[in-house]
């Protein structure tokens, strides 16, 4: 996709490049590097906001979602700014929470649980899992549902939560 995307148009950013961003981002994040992730997020963002996309939910959806996923990954690498990017996670959550679509109140409550994960709440952390679960079932995500219900057992590291993860 890097030489299809080279070949598009320099002016402005399209959904072309929202795409190809996007799936970067997740290759990034899904090796683990966060750096790369975070940085070409950040080197896009200019571009990103001026191109009046975000004003779709959808992408401020997805965007949203990679954004707390570059901000969580780099909690284990950034031990110095620890706190301002829970809060950095904590402020899309609720940014997610005002959108009308309910996937995107699945997803809030799953950055939520990983912040409550990190801040050593796991009860609480279990809870928000729980609730991003029944939201992913209720929009037919099931695949996201069973995810979040996995990672909850695996969180709650008893007799429980290895039942909910072979539930799962």
């Amino acid at each position: 996709t890097t030489q299809a995307i080279e070949k598009w148009s320099r002016r402005g950013f399209h959904a072309q490049h929202i795409t190809h961003l996007r799936y970067t981002l997740l290759t990034h994040l899904y090796c683990g590097e966060f750096e790369q992730a975070e940085k070409l997020l950040l080197d896009n963002w200019r571009a990103l906001s001026r191109s009046f996309l975000l004003r779709v939910p959808l992408v401020r959806i997805l965007i949203g979602q990679l954004c707390a996923g570059c901000t969580l990954g780099m909690l284990a690498f950034d031990h110095q700014r620890r706190l301002r990017r829970l809060r950095h996670a904590r402020k899309i959550a609720r940014k997610l929470h005002r959108e009308l679509d309910p996937w995107a109140q699945a997803v809030a409550f799953g950055i939520e649980a990983a912040v409550a994960e990190w801040e050593g709440r796991k009860p609480r952390a279990v809870e928000l899992l729980q609730k991003a679960a029944k939201r992913f079932r209720n929009c037919d995500m099931p695949g996201f549902a069973v995810a979040a219900e996995h990672h909850a057992g695996r969180i709650q590291d008893d007799e429980t939560g290895m039942c909910r993860m072979q539930d799962a």
